[in-house]
């Protein structure tokens, strides 16, 4: 702000360090050095984010008619006695100054420069509310379907609009109808999903996360303009929007999670919700739209974070450089380092940490991140980013452009709690620049160590051509979802009940790979086993013939409390090997079997998969006809483990499976199921 030439002086004052009588009316210039100090010795934010101090811009560059001037002002004091105390300044003279050409001002930017008085109480206008639209669809054809899941505590809906007929209303815009197909989709699906939230005791401001699949990213822009009339415009769920290859000329693939509760598919006449009905969890919503270092604003009308029921849904973060909202130069290497950077920023900031609690990760990779190079790549960042979270996201911000494998250098994640300089002092100079970390980046305190499988998917397009994509699913750690260790285990449904080291201490936990019978109990014994069949490709359940062999085990991983479970399954590629081609049927009932019994041992899962979502590898196995064989499976185990509903299922490029911060290129997979249970 002061390179740029803002002139801003403090106007308010509520900060330990800061003195109304002293500090109130000089401007940011000569406070630097003071700010600086304040950081280090009260952990005070230098840009005022936490409400320390207020300002009044007098001058800048888009000023450019006249400056103001303060020529006189009181202090005001609001809390005189407190341990901080509170004042505002209070002008008592000021005028506009213009900014002439020529010597003395120039007459007509004086008159332009004229003060216009507000009188008190005046509020500007409300604006137009936009009306929120029903199910459309072109030419007057019927709603597309939607599939729906619902469980206690969740409800997921899903809708792909088949692609418009030849005539069918869509007229051409220029770009060969494309823009047009791709809005009027948009309109169709979430329309059609809109309609049926009444009668399921839900609106949108109930959603939390949404996946937009385009089947052309060139449609991105028109897809966003279509969808902000269906969101809502305060506060609106997460979101990612990936390119895939969807089948038979669709434009797009759209489902969204909502949060519901016992009594809220049963509404009141009118189909609000009715008043006995118990309310949704609790959303709290991270929607900062203001350009700054911390992450880049969103791109569309969507949050940062959703957070509800102890988890926390991060949007995709891609590689914008915050300041510029431009996808940063470099290669995979710099674009992946600060995709990950964004998204542990923004994990802090709604009360995660991606390197200490996330429940899953899904990783896209398009152009020259695609294939095992980029995969390698992105598993070694997760693991420097799991050494220093802090340390990883500041020096991804210092050299946001240049491509950083293996940057060495010395720890700069250093906690730097008390430095700064002589207390008394009030232009100490603080830390150096390049040592300290701001407390925005630093990861709330916990002893969880969880690291899940990493799903990485191989798309066509990223939006902005950007060539990562990273999306968590976090536990709320803040909020208590994740007071106390919590663990990663994998489950074939084989029964095992050793005890482990079921009861350990609350000494931080790492997840790894072990089996869990259907009581819950660790079985460390199984670990090296599992793992060593994972990095083989070898997923098969212990001496299972046919189709079950390629079925590998369920990977779960859970909350401490078990309210919150995420399970994977994958499905090796070696399994669309056989002759006669794949038994879908067989693999199907063997992927159903290891979710029931994931379900089980998980607690979380005894109120049925909020979710069950499949990415299914293009020209190997169909999207839609697997997603009917996996709900079919499912619904006939019955039991409330394995739940009944919506299997999500949609097509990519390719996919592979990883733990987390492995850095190998994965076990490539032809299927892989994720399922999510949140009590």
């Amino acid at each position: 702000m002061i390179d740029s030439g803002i002139d801003a002086v403090l106007v308010k004052v509520a900060a330990l360090g800061l003195d109304p009588h002293k500090h109130l009316g000089k401007g940011l210039a000569a406070m630097r050095p003071a700010l600086l100090s304040l950081r280090g010795r009260f952990g005070c934010n230098v840009c005022g984010e936490g409400g320390e101090y207020e300002t009044l811009t007098l001058d800048c560059p888009a000023f450019s008619r006249g400056r103001i001037v303060l020529e006189g002002w009181e202090v005001r004091m609001h809390s005189p006695g407190s341990v901080a105390a509170v004042g505002v300044l209070h002008p008592t003279a000021f005028r506009v100054e213009p900014k002439g050409g020529g010597e003395g001002g120039d007459v007509a930017a004086a008159a332009a420069a004229e003060v216009e008085e507000v009188p008190d109480g005046w509020q500007p206008p409300p604006p137009a509310a936009a009306p929120r639209l029903v199910a459309e669809a072109p030419g007057g054809a019927a709603p597309p379907p939607v599939g729906v899941r619902l469980s206690g505590a969740h409800a997921h809906l899903a809708c792909a609009p088949a692609a418009p007929a030849a005539g069918g209303g869509v007229q051409s815009d220029g770009n060969g109808g494309g823009d047009a197909a791709a809005a009027a989709a948009v309109h169709s699906a979430l329309g059609a999903i809109g309609a049926r939230l009444p009668g399921l005791g839900l609106t949108w401001d109930d959603a939390l996360f949404v996946h937009l699949y385009l089947s052309d990213m060139a449609h991105f822009a028109a897809a966003n303009a279509a969808y902000c009339r269906h969101l809502p415009a305060l506060s609106p769920p997460s979101r990612a929007c990936v390119q895939l290859p969807l089948p038979g000329g669709a434009p797009l693939a759209v489902d969204v999670l909502f949060s519901r509760r016992a009594g809220a598919d049963a509404p009141a006449a009118g189909g609000v919700r009715g008043r006995g009905a118990a309310p949704a969890a609790p959303r709290r919503v991270l929607h900062v739209q203001s350009i700054s270092e911390w992450a880049p604003s969103c791109i569309g009308p969507y949050s940062q974070a959703t957070s509800s029921g102890g988890l926390i849904h991060l949007a995709g973060q891609i590689p914008l450089d915050p300041a510029s909202m431009a996808v940063a130069p470099g290669g995979p290497a710099a674009q992946a380092r600060l995709a990950l950077a964004h998204a542990q920023a923004v994990a802090v900031a709604a009360g995660g940490c991606l390197a200490a609690a996330p429940l899953g990760l899904t990783v896209y990779l398009s152009g020259a991140a695609a294939g095992a190079e980029g995969r390698r790549l992105v598993g070694s960042l997760l693991r420097e980013l799991s050494a220093d979270p802090a340390a990883f996201a500041a020096r991804a911000r210092r050299a946001p452009g240049a491509d950083e494998e293996g940057a060495p250098g010395e720890h700069p994640g250093a906690e730097a709690e008390g430095g700064g300089g002589d207390e008394g002092e009030e232009e100490g100079e603080g830390e150096e620049e390049g040592g300290y970390v701001d407390e925005y980046l630093r990861p709330p305190r916990t002893s969880l160590r969880l690291a899940p499988r990493v799903v990485f998917l191989e798309v066509p397009a990223l939006p902005r051509g950007a060539l990562v994509e990273v999306q968590p699913l976090l536990l709320d750690v803040v909020r208590g979802a994740a007071d106390a260790p919590a663990s990663s285990s994998s489950s074939d449904g084989s029964g095992s009940d050793e005890e482990g080291d079921k009861d350990r201490g609350p000494e931080p936990v790492v997840a790894a790979t072990a089996a869990v019978g259907l009581d819950g109990a660790l079985n460390p014994a199984a670990a090296s086993d599992a793992a060593g069949a994972a990095g083989a490709g070898g997923l098969a359940g212990p001496g299972e013939p046919g189709a079950a062999q390629h079925v590998g085990q369920a990977h779960i991983t859970r909350s401490p409390s078990g309210a919150c479970a995420r399970a994977l399954v994958e499905v090796a590629a070696a399994a669309m090997g056989a002759a006669a081609g794949p038994d879908l049927p067989a693999l199907a009932a063997a992927v159903a079997q290891r979710l029931a019994a994931a379900g089980v041992a998980a607690p979380g899962g005894a109120g049925g998969w909020a979710s069950v979502r499949c990415w299914c590898a293009a020209g190997a196995v169909g999207a839609a006809e697997w997603g009917a064989e996996l709900q079919r499976a499912l619904d006939a185990l019955g039991g409330p483990a394995a739940g009944s509903g919506l299997v999500q299922s949609v097509p990519v490029s390719g996919l592979w499976g990883s733990d987390w911060g492995s850095g190998d290129a994965g076990a490539e997979c032809c299927v892989v199921v994720e399922a999510l249970a949140c009590g």
